[in-house]
């Protein structure tokens, strides 16, 4: 029987144990799993107001996405899920592919906003991330042409159905009460000078 030397011997019992490479794919694996990403959006919601909708004049705002996990945070897709009829806008230039977030990391998205007709619209923006609390996050769009709150509030006409005021004009029948002058009766005892009789006793 050959005898092995003792770095001969060394070798062997690496390879048995599956060797270095073994050993270290489990501790990166082990590391990747100590923490995750959380995701964190501000604001939640987009809400467009007073849009020039006679001119289709455009209105842009940006929401941001926040890591504030122990891990990195991956955007698998940003985009929308509901456009309201074409009304929201996302540039793909910036939701194109995936986007990875280290902790503490930022990035800003910007939806834009055009109404060409006197009416509200609302839509939903989407993110797909690896946060398990929130793989499918929506944030809610809404966009108001100008002039609509106030046009919508009824206030205006609201007043004007009010002149019932006027209906209470009944007060001017206070001036029936004019009853009063038939006290007038009173000049009607003006027969008094009736009792100028007493001149004919000048006989």
């Amino acid at each position: 029987m050959t005898a092995l030397s003792r770095p001969a011997l060394l070798a062997a019992a690496l390879v048995a144990c599956g060797g270095d490479t073994g050993f270290t794919n489990q501790s990166k694996a082990n590391g990747n799993e100590s923490g995750a990403g959380s995701l964190e959006v501000t604001p939640e919601e987009l809400v467009f107001t007073d849009l020039d909708w006679e001119n289709g004049i455009a209105s842009s705002q940006v929401f941001q996405v926040a890591n504030v996990g122990d891990n990195n945070l991956v955007l698998y897709e940003v985009g929308l899920a509901d456009s309201g009829g074409g009304v929201f806008y996302m540039d793909e230039a910036e939701t194109d592919g995936q986007v990875e977030l280290a902790p503490g990391a930022t990035r800003e998205f910007t939806v834009v906003a055009t109404l060409t007709a006197f009416e509200p619209a609302t839509g939903e923006a989407r993110l797909l991330t690896n946060d398990a609390d929130h793989q499918d996050f929506r944030i809610p769009l809404s966009a108001w042409p100008a002039g609509w709150s106030e046009d919508t509030g009824g206030t205006d006409t609201g007043d004007t159905g009010g002149s019932g005021d006027t209906g209470g004009s009944g007060d001017t029948g206070d001036t029936g009460g004019s009853g009063d002058t038939g006290d007038s009766g009173d000049t009607g005892g003006s027969g008094d000078t009736g009792g100028s009789g007493d001149t004919g006793g000048t006989r």
